[in-house]
């Protein structure tokens, strides 16, 4: 059990890297270093496209808004943002009751 927690635990912390890169680099996000994010989406994305190919299916923005529907990313001004307010045609896999 503890090996199985800690591939999840690995993996999902790899998948998030993934995203949040995605999330930066496409819509173009004021973030601290930025330059890492988009060299990483770079050899990532353009560079390996198997790789690239393998993210998406497994790593896509549905299924990590479905995972992690309260990511956050911090901006430079230290603003927190939604990641997953930049997919606004995917809804989280849960309902919000209004009181």
């Amino acid at each position: 059990m503890i090996v199985f927690l800690f591939l999840d635990f690995s993996v999902t912390g790899i998948a998030s890297d993934f995203y949040f890169n995605r999330i930066i680099v496409e819509n173009d996000l004021p973030v601290a270093n930025k330059e890492k994010a988009i060299e990483k989406y770079n050899y990532l994305y353009k560079e390996n496209e198997r790789l690239a190919d393998i993210i998406y299916k497994f790593w896509g923005n549905e299924v990590m808004v479905k995972t992690l529907p309260n990511a956050t990313i911090m901006l430079e001004n230290g603003e927190l943002v939604l990641a997953k307010n930049y997919s606004p045609d995917i809804k989280p896999y849960y309902y919000k009751f209004k009181k």
